[in-house]
């Protein structure tokens, strides 16, 4: 072989690797993001008048009930304080629009299906001063499917008595609060299970959520003063009670297809070398 057939051979491959990296590499970020459909048919204990909801890609929460554990008291940095959350689906969206879902229940009484999440994190405490800021060490995250529509806030009920479609461990995440008043919690976990009769395509890894705090508006306060405690925890002198208002996300297991027609690629370039002249 002639040094510049060599070369041009050698930049034919370099070209095609490289162009094939990239695609994969596109195709993996693209593929973080989980997009799909979820057949609440097929849910349990479904009786089959609920939806077919799709394309989406987050669960939009409605305003919840979160027990900031100590957040109220006297504080220092390592301090460490178990935390509960509980919410409703209120809504499915796709990068901002909503994906209808006409017999989701989000009263928590009457007909249809009603979809519920649950969690409990730890925290440690990592400043203080005019804000609080604090990181998620470890917990539990569910969402549950119910065909009977009964959470409430004020019985702190109803939000576990459905069957998990999702469960997850809360690997991560971070929080701040200002004067117990306002803040932001992330919340970021590994999908143990989910229900893959339920959700298509069954690529669900990881996920996160976002939750806004707030305790200073009348309608706030209006909330939250009728509810004594969450997931059976009843608050502390020096807890704090919020209204969250947040979402659920998640990511996907890559597949890797582009790596098998990149192989397939340079073998076919290597054929078609041994066949010329």
């Amino acid at each position: 072989m002639k040094m510049s057939k060599l070369l041009t051979f050698m930049f034919m491959v370099s070209l095609f690797i490289t162009g094939g990296l990239f695609l994969f590499g596109v195709q993996t970020a693209n593929a973080l993001i989980w997009q799909g459909t979820a057949d609440y048919t097929q849910g349990p204990g479904a009786t089959g008048d609920e939806d077919v909801v799709g394309p989406f890609d987050t669960y939009d929460f409605g305003p919840g009930a979160i027990l900031l554990g100590g957040l109220g008291g006297p504080l220092s940095v390592g301090n460490t304080f178990d935390n509960y959350y509980q919410s409703y689906v209120d809504g499915h969206s796709l990068s901002g629009p909503g994906a209808v879902s006409p017999s989701l229940n989000i009263t928590g009484a009457g007909s249809g299906y009603e979809l519920t999440v649950a969690s409990n994190f730890q925290t440690e405490i990592t400043s203080v001063g005019f804000s609080t800021s604090f990181i998620l060490t470890g917990g539990t995250i569910d969402l549950y499917f119910d065909t009977t529509p009964d959470y409430s806030f004020t019985g702190d009920s109803g939000f576990t008595n459905g069957g998990a479609v999702i469960s997850g461990t809360v690997v991560g995440g971070a929080g701040t609060t200002i004067y117990g008043m306002l803040g932001v919690t992330s919340i970021d976990f590994q999908v143990n299970s989910f229900n893959s009769n339920v959700f298509e395509p069954d690529t669900i890894d990881t996920g996160s959520s976002v939750y806004t705090l707030q305790l200073w508006t009348p309608a706030d306060f209006k909330f939250i003063s009728s509810v004594t405690s969450v997931q059976g925890h009843t608050k502390g002198a020096h807890d704090v009670l919020m209204v969250a208002d947040g979402n659920m996300s998640f990511t996907a297991v890559p597949e890797p297809t582009s790596l098998l027609l990149i192989g397939t690629g340079i073998l076919g370039l290597v054929a078609l070398r041994r066949q010329r002249p």
